[in-house]
Order: structure tokens, then sequence, then C-alpha cells
């Protein structure tokens, strides 16, 4: 079995001068892909040493040496490069090739890649191109919108005067020059507009920003099918021109370098924590959009310049200067062949004052375990090291005024958090400043408003109040006095004293009243469990009792409590209750919905009479405590986020406030416990606050 042979296409390309075949711009270019780099040029040849079969020495193997043009005035070191020119035989040749390869080595040192759509692609390696693109600048490139006699009307409004107009024939691909004799807005009027149509491509040019010309070294393909990458390096038709004193015109495409724009130079003075002055000066700038580095050079006497070179895109520097010393400052930029912008110069005397540091951004308050209130804030600090500390002030009330504050501690707060108990209780505005090393503060101050009253209650307590109302949830046989109180009957009267006279000191008084017993019966139901306690005032002698029950009850419209004063307030079939009452002495655990009767007998004597001043009902149920740091309050009312199944709201306390004008806090609703931040005036605010909800979980 022979060898097998892979049958793989091959072809020659002609390397020589010719004319662009193709043109590309923005227009036909896929977004984005467009790339310039070039290439390193120090080490670059100047001598090539060429081997070759002599056909003038019977065919051996000869060296021929090829010099560069600016062989013998350049400061460069030889950098030869030997060759082999396989099938050359001529010594003629052999010289005219390394001419050829020298030329390309000097002028060819920029190469472009970029994406095109493969139907749009009509060139092949070791074609001809001419690209324009903006981000280099050459030239404006786009599609024709349309014609209209001698006037083309393009894509975009054009800046500036152009000399010239390349368009690419839509059906052969031939591209066209024609001369642009004016330009208004976003059209141009041209000497013939023959072969020129709607939606042809074009590049505009004019000298120093034009479309330029390279050689196409590679087509490969993409991950995606429909575009091609291409890869040229830039084209001179003067390489191929061995013996001619022409030589390319390199610096045409890059002879207008832009300048830096918008120079900045600023002062900043301020004094270390050991006591020296540092004076910095600092440079802003905007880069040209095109270029190859920025240099900024500094003097002290215009003469002699210190150089800076920035390479990355930097627009910003800054130096340590010498206070009271004038310095010259000039900037430019170049791009890849050494071309130079024009110079920005500035001068600036090193002199200024100490700059204020900044402001405290926020300033933020949290309770404490220990219940001190415990102070947050968000600072930038500088890249200088000029912040001592911080300095917080306080006014009584929502007042904003650092100048009446008074200090919340002597000398500076140097870190955070800051904890303090220094202000009592009540509404306080707390503010702060930064706080640099000569002593200068913050322009502003960042400040939040506290609440240090406190308006949760200990302990957590259901309660019901029986005097309220004028007492209309018991039944007595007493009577409520204008005073609300449940005095004793008096209408019996007896003789003051046995022998008494009937008159005697016109201030005798001959009768006095004889106070009678009375009782008094509440009831309540257990609306939790817990412990249950009667609290109340009573003068003079009285005996308390109580009775508790389960079950369907109801109530007994029973008003002769003398007749029958043992008689329970509910009766009814079938229910479990206590058959007695006892004297109230101590809590009693009770059970959610379990009925409780409260008795009084009042002990009323001939001389003393007892008085009800108050009587309450109290179930201690286990408290609930939440708190929301930082939560965002709208105008409208915001739901707390409580956590409690089946909570009841005892309290809602106000912790703090930031970002807002707000001074205080209304409860919309309990449950869902809805609550809203007022300013001074009492219209609704937005704010952001810190808040304590207290409560009970009720049973189920």
């Amino acid at each position: 079995m022979g060898p097998l042979l892979s049958l793989v296409q091959r072809s020659c390309i002609y390397d020589y001068a010719s004319l662009p075949v193709q043109l590309f711009t923005v227009a036909n270019i896929k977004k984005d892909s467009f790339s310039n780099e070039y290439l390193d040029t120090a080490s670059r040849a100047n001598c090539i040493e060429i081997s070759f079969m002599n056909k003038d020495k019977n065919y051996e193997r000869d060296v021929l040496s090829v010099y560069s043009d600016d062989y013998d005035s350049s400061d460069t070191v030889s950098q030869p490069t030997q060759i082999e020119l396989m099938g050359c035989t001529d010594v003629e040749q052999a010289y005219k090739y390394g001419k050829y390869l020298l030329r390309q080595n000097k002028y060819q040192i920029r190469t472009v890649q970029f994406e095109a759509f493969s139907d749009a692609i009509a060139c092949e390696i070791g074609d001809v191109i001419t690209v324009q693109e903006d981000v280099t600048e050459w030239g404006l490139g786009g599609r024709i919108e349309a014609v209209n006699g001698n006037t083309v009307t393009l894509d975009q409004t054009i800046s500036g005067s152009y000399s010239y107009l390349l368009v690419r024939d839509n059906t052969t691909d031939k591209i066209n020059t024609y001369k642009v004799l004016g330009s208004k807005n976003d059209s141009v009027t041209l000497a013939s507009t023959q072969g020129i149509k709607e939606e042809c491509i074009y590049a505009l040019g004019r000298k120093g920003s034009e479309a330029k010309q390279f050689k196409v070294t590679s087509i490969s393909a993409n991950m995606n099918e429909e575009t091609r990458t291409i890869t040229a390096i830039e084209y001179y038709p003067e390489v191929y021109d061995l013996f001619s004193e022409n030589v390319p015109e390199i610096a045409e495409h890059d002879a207008l370098q832009n300048p830096v724009t918008n120079l900045i130079t600023s002062v900043e003075k301020y004094k270390k924590k050991d006591g020296t002055t540092v004076t910095l000066i600092h440079f802003s700038w905007i880069n040209p959009r095109s270029f190859y580095k920025v240099r900024l050079q500094i003097s002290t006497n215009n003469q002699t310049w210190n150089d800076n070179e920035f390479f990355f895109g930097e627009e910003t520097y800054t130096f340590n200067a010498v206070e009271n010393r004038t310095y010259y400052i000039r900037i430019f930029a170049e791009n890849e062949l050494g071309v130079k912008s024009d110079y920005v110069e500035k001068a600036i005397v090193a002199t200024g004052e100490d700059k204020l540091p900044p402001d405290v951004k926020s300033l933020s308050v949290e309770i404490a375990s220990s219940k001190n209130r415990r102070y947050w804030w968000d600072f930038d600090y500088p890249e200088i090291d000029d912040i001592a500390g911080f300095r917080l002030k306080y006014t009584k009330g929502t007042e904003l005024n650092w100048e009446a504050g008074i200090p919340v501690q002597h000398g500076l707060v140097t870190s955070q958090p800051f904890e303090t108990q220094t202000v009592r209780a009540g509404v306080y505005t707390v503010m702060i400043k930064a706080v640099d090393n000569v002593g200068n503060e913050s322009g502003n101050f960042a400040h939040c408003v506290i609440r240090l009253d406190n308006n949760l209650v200990e302990n957590v307590l259901v309660s019901t109040d029986f005097s309220q109302n004028g007492w209309q949830k018991v039944d007595t046989d007493g009577f409520i006095e204008q005073d609300g109180y449940v005095h004793a009957p008096n209408s019996q009267i007896m003789w003051d004293e046995k022998n008494s006279l009937a008159w005697g000191d016109k201030g005798d008084i001959a009768w006095e009243n004889n106070f009678t017993r009375y009782s008094l019966k509440a009831a309540l139901i257990a609306s939790n469990a817990g412990n249950f306690s009667i609290r109340s005032e009573i003068d003079n002698p009285a005996i308390i009792y109580y009775k508790r029950s389960f079950g369907g009850l109801f109530w007994k419209k029973n008003k002769d409590f003398k007749a029958n004063p043992t008689d329970p307030f509910w009766h009814g079939d079938g229910y479990a209750a206590e058959d007695t009452w006892k004297q109230y002495s101590t809590q009693i655990v009770v059970r959610k919905n379990e009925k409780i009767q409260i008795r009084i007998d009042a002990l009323n004597n001939s001389s003393q009479e007892t008085i009800i001043k108050s009587l309450v009902g109290v179930i201690d149920v286990p408290d609930r405590n939440e708190h929301f740091e930082d939560i965002s309050i709208s105008k409208g009312g915001t739901v707390l986020p409580i956590v409690t199944p089946g909570y009841k709201t005892v309290a809602v306390h106000l912790d703090a406030i930031q970002s807002s004008d707000a001074v205080n806090m209304k409860i919309l609703s309990k449950k869902p416990c809805t609550i809203q931040l007022i300013n001074a005036d009492g219209v609704p605010v937005d704010g952001i606050a810190d808040i304590s909800w207290q409560g009970y979980e009720e049973d189920k």
C-alpha cells in the first residue's frame, strides 16, 4: 500500500505595490472589535545577512550583507539578521529582497485587527485595504443616507472642513475618490456624485485625519461563524520602490496629536501629629482620546525640568512641595512615533490655608445592654494622616445649632463606637464633626435626634380599672359622690352624746351621721393567663374577697346585697365555680377566660366612713420586647415587622431619628402596630429611626 497523500489547497501571494481593493469603516466593522497596536522598534535589525546559492560563483553558497538607508548615521547598535533565500541564485535579486525587508522593518510598525461579517468581506490575504476608524480619529465614516444632485447627505453631523470623500461602489467594491467643495451640518457638496448611491459606505478625510491603508496578513474564523477577524499591517507603496528617494510619509497620519485638556492645580497644606507642616500640590487633567503617553514636567526656574511619564491613562498626580515656592508646570501628550502635542502650561505658588477635614456622612445611635447610648458614624478618612478625632455636641430638643451645642464629653473621641450616659432624659439632637491635627472642624455636621425618656414599662401588665366611667362596671349599695369615690350610706343619724344639751356653744352639733356598712361587687374575664392581683385604695376598714369560676355564666341582676351579701355575680347551670368567697391577700394564678369576681365589704361604724377610691384588677403576663434599628418609616405610616405571634401592643418608644427633620412619633394603630414620624409642625415626614416595641403574646 502506497503512502497516503492529503489534499491541501495552496496558493501564492504576490507581494507588490497595489491599490486598495476594499474600504472598511465603522459602518461595516463590527462594533467594539477594532484594536490598534504598535510593534516594538527598539531592537529591530538595521542589517540583513542573506544566504543564497550564487550562480556567478558556480552556485556556491554566498552571504550578502544588506544595510538600511540610515545605517551609517544611526546611533543604534547593529542588529544583523540572517535569512536564507531558497531558490535565489542572483546577487541583484538577493539585494532587492534584502532592501525590501529592511524598508518593511523600518516603516511598517503598526497593525490593526477587527471583525467584519463574512458576507461583507471582498479582500484576501495580501490585498491592500483602506480602514477608517473613529477610535484612532482616522476621518469620519458611515453610510450615505441620500444623494440630491451634487449634494450628499451623510449619517452624522460634520464638524470642521474636509477635503475629499471616499465611497465604495456597492456593485464593484471599487473605491472612488470625490473632491469636497463644501459642507454644512450633515451634508457635503461634491464636484461630482457619479456612482454614489444610498447606503454606500464612505470615509470623509482631510490632512491629518484620514483613512489609512493596510495590507491584510490574515483572515481567521471566529466562534461566531457570521464574522471573520482581519489582521493587517500598515501599507506604504514607497516600501517597494527600492532605488527611489521616495520614503513613506508616515507623519501624515500621525502629525496631529491632540493635547491634554482641563489641567487643574491645587495646593493642600496640613499638619502631622508631630507638628510637621506638609504642603502638597495636586494635578488633574483629561487625557486626549488617542495617545501613547503623557508627560508632566515640573520646574522651579522654568529652565530645567523634572519629567514624569504616564502610560496607563492616569489623570492625577501629587507631589510634596516646599511652602511658598513657585512651581512651573507643563504637560503634553505623545503618540507612538514621538509626535508631541502642544504644551498646556501653568505656574502655581505652594501656599494656602489648611484644608478643612471631610464631613461626617451620618450619625446613628443604638441602646447598649447597659442602657447607655452607643454612637456610630460613617466617615471616609482622607489619604493624608490629618484626623485627630471627632467632636460631639448636643442641644436640647431638635435645634440644629453647632455653636450653641454642649460638648458630650471633654476632648475628642478617637474611635467608634462611642458610648456615653452624659445626656439626661428628654429629647436631644446630637451632632458630630471631624477635627484635624490643627484643630479645624468639618464644614458641616451630621446629626441624629434621640429620645432618652423611657415610656417602656418594667413589667407588662393587663389591667381592668373599675373606677373608670364613674364605676359603671360595678354593683354597689354605696353611692358615688362628686369626688368620684364610692361612699357609705348615711341615712341614720344619732344624738352626739348621751347627756348633750340641745344647744350650748353656737359651734356645737347636736346630731352626727351613723355610717352604714355597704358592699361593692365587680367582675372581669382574664384575657391572658398569668399572676392576678388586686390593687386598691380604700380609706378606713374594708375586706376584699374574690371568687373564681369557669363555664357558661350569666349575670344575675340582684341589687339586694344586704339581703344576700354572699351571692355570686354569675349563675348558671353546670359550671365549675368556687362555692365560697376567699379573702384576698396575695397574687393568684389564673387561666385565660377564667371569670374572677371581686367583693369589697365596707366595715363602717358610727364614726368611720369607708371610702373606696380605686379598684384595679391586674394580670402580670410574660412580656416581649423587640427593637428595630435603622428602620425606614414612610410619611404615610409603616407597620412594624413584629414577630411576636398574636401580639398585644403595650408601648412603642422612639429611640433615635436619623436622616430626617422628624422630631416625634405618632402611633396610628396598635394592631397592626403602625407608626408615623412627624416634624415640629406635626406634619408626617419620611425618615429613618430606631424603634423599641413592648407587648405580650395573647393566649390562644
